[in-house]
């Protein structure tokens, strides 16, 4: 859902990273940019509901969350330490990374309670009188 905003707020913090001098996160900001893309495609393509041995879902869940702690640590190392104006911007732009990333797990999570909710079979109250709406009624 979230995969277009996550995967162009990763392309901006690379391209500020790429022009401060500290090039620590740089594999950070490729592998998530990456694994989104990769996601994304595997959703569009519904490549998901191809595939069941996979849990895509719980899958995509486990990226956005290490991608949200990922962000949220080499953001607050570039905004405390202050390695020059680009790294001050490519902390920042990986503060909303780190934002969007709990947001898609979140939406993630609740997407997965509400789908197990719905897979569930519902108790079925039983009654003594028979069941008499279809009576009467032809089918074709």
């Amino acid at each position: 859902m979230f995969h277009i905003l996550i995967k162009a707020t990763c392309t901006l913090n690379l391209i500020c990273q790429i022009f401060s001098y500290y090039l620590n996160f740089i594999g950070l900001c490729i592998v998530e940019l990456v694994s989104a893309t990769v996601f994304c495609v595997i959703f569009a393509l519904e490549f998901d509901k191809q595939v069941n041995f996979i849990h895509w879902q719980v899958s995509d869940f486990i990226r956005a969350i290490s991608g949200c702690l990922y962000f949220l640590v080499s953001s607050l190392i570039l905004v405390i330490r202050g390695f020059g104006a680009a790294s001050i911007i490519a902390g920042l732009i990986g503060i909303v990374a780190t934002v969007l990333f709990g947001y898609d797990a979140y939406f993630i999570l609740k997407h997965m309670k509400t789908g197990r909710q719905q897979s569930l079979p519902s108790p079925s109250v039983q009654t003594d009188q028979p069941d008499v709406t279809t009576k009467g009624v032809g089918f074709v």
